[in-house]
């Protein structure tokens, strides 16, 4: 059973059966403002892991548009790369056609250019710049060495 209540005022958030009892969550009397509570009427600390709800999440415009510009430039940097990629080893392939087609040694330059160029596609479409959670994350792992 859910119901709303004005603003400022405790309401009831919800009723059920929990092993055996009868349980009820109510709000606290300000906006926004939820406490838990379990079938002794014992309050439940959230995890620490948990978001904290009263941060507003929403990313600045102007973060997401730096994020964005390096994106599409990395994604340019990679059409550049397989460009040059195609035009360089397609005049070492007509090289090897001309000087009698033995051993195809062209081959080694492809695979270990290619390794290069697959490397340089993951970076620019699958790998996502780090979050500012990421980095809050990693900088606190580094303090507790």
């Amino acid at each position: 059973m859910i119901r709303r209540t004005p603003v400022g005022q405790p309401g009831l958030i919800g009723l059920g059966l929990g092993q055996g009892a009868v349980w009820v969550c109510r709000t606290e009397a300000r906006e926004g403002s939820v406490s838990t509570m379990t079938a002794n009427q014992f309050p439940v600390e959230p995890h620490p892991d948990a978001p904290d709800p009263t941060v507003d999440r929403v990313v600045p415009e102007d973060d997401l548009r730096g994020r964005a510009l390096g994106r599409l430039k990395k994604k340019a940097d990679f059409r550049t790369h397989l460009l040059i990629y195609l035009l360089v080893n397609g005049v070492i392939i007509l090289i090897w056609a001309m000087t009698g087609s033995g051993f195809f040694w062209p081959a080694f330059v492809l695979g270990g250019w290619g390794i290069g160029l697959v490397a340089n596609a993951f970076d620019a479409y699958v790998v996502d710049t780090p979050t500012e959670e990421q980095i809050e994350s990693e900088m606190e792992r580094l303090r507790r060495r």
